[in-house]
């Protein structure tokens, strides 16, 4: 891509960084994928199957977004050295790699806003919950537009490229014209990359509160322990997503070269990927073989124990043994998660928090 224009090599430098760390983050995602099946940690729970009906979305999503940016990047690096038009224009695949990207948002970012609404413990988190939901439903939308809108500026750059007009697509993405009267790529851009922080942000301040307020009301020191870890990792995953988003803002619109932003655009869909399964995963504690005891956190009253065992886990599930001021109890079972009613049949010690 030496012969190209610095439009031409800014945009084969950001397919081939955005192509390189989309190739790695699936990486990642296969092995947690890997990890999580292994595992066998949703044998036992009564909504297993749409958990694994949506982790399979996601995947087959992903997949298929991961080939579409291997043909962009291999048109744009190796055919265009040969057919140097194929540069002015995107891959006829190109809106299929945005629209995919906001159903795999929609998908996790939904997964965690049902989590939050279903674990709320006042109105202020149920608020945060269904503002995850407008706001998810929101890039959504916009993503299907930007789809759509590559379509349309890839036929038009198509045109102008065979009639000898050139820049026609760079200019488009520059945010420079806005041919055939489509809306300004730099509008849609920003709301897509807003709205996506915005929710990365909503769902990490509501999961931590979550996890926090249980955490203060356990009297269990390894309830507090489990708690405490799965707030710093939902505060770590939420800071990935979130700083991509927030890097892909202002690699468009405070950077001279806005192609750039075009390589963490495409790394945060697969990031938002390894949040779910990093979620997923983290509910597997490898606890020793060690006696525990469960407490009343509102009194104090000691209500069972429990022997660790391998793979101990904290679920939050309806208390059908007593009436408690919020009607939720805390099980020692056989995951790690924080759900609410959606196993059958475990052996468990609750505590009503």
């Amino acid at each position: 891509m030496d012969s190209g224009t610095p439009e031409q090599l800014l945009m084969g430098g950001s397919i081939l960084l955005g192509a390189f760390g989309a190739y790695l983050i699936l990486g990642a995602y296969l092995v947690q994928l890997h990890h999580y099946f292994m595992a066998g940690a949703e044998s036992e729970r009564s909504n297993r199957f749409a958990l694994y009906a949506l982790i399979g979305t996601v995947t087959v999503c992903e997949m298929m977004r991961v080939g579409f940016i291997t043909f962009a990047a291999w048109r744009a690096l190796v055919l265009a050295i040969a057919q140097p038009i194929l540069r002015e224009f995107p891959a006829r695949t190109s809106p299929s790699v945005q629209i995919l990207s906001s159903f795999i948002a929609l998908f996790i970012q939904g997964f965690f806003a049902w989590k939050i609404w279903t674990h709320k413990f006042n109105k202020l988190i149920g608020a945060i919950a269904i503002l995850i939901g407008i706001f998810t439903t929101t890039q959504l939308i916009i993503g299907v537009f930007i789809g759509v809108q590559m379509g349309r500026i890839g036929a038009i750059a198509e045109q102008a490229a065979a009639s000898k007009s050139e820049g026609v697509f760079h200019q488009f993405i520059n945010g420079q014209q806005s041919p055939g009267g489509l809306i300004s790529f730099s509008t849609t851009i920003g709301i897509l990359a807003s709205t996506t922080f915005v929710c990365d942000v909503l769902i990490t301040i509501g999961m931590f509160s979550i996890f926090h307020v249980y955490g203060k009301r356990s009297m269990a020191q390894r309830a507090k322990n489990v708690l405490r870890t799965l707030s710093i990792n939902t505060i770590e995953n939420g800071l990935v997503t979130s700083i991509c988003a927030s890097v892909t803002l202002i690699l468009y619109f405070a950077s001279r070269h806005p192609w750039l932003h075009m390589a963490s655009n495409w790394l945060l869909p697969g990031l938002h990927a390894n949040v779910l399964m990093a979620s997923l995963n983290g509910r597997t504690l490898r606890g020793n073989k060690e006696n525990s005891t469960i407490t009343n956190s509102s009194n104090g009253v000691v209500i069972s124990s429990y022997r660790a065992q391998r793979g101990a886990s904290l679920v939050v599930v309806p208390n059908q043994h007593q009436r408690s001021n919020s009607g939720i109890a805390i099980a020692i079972t056989t995951e790690v998660d924080f759900e609410m009613a959606d196993r059958k049949g475990s052996d468990s010690s609750d505590i009503s928090v």
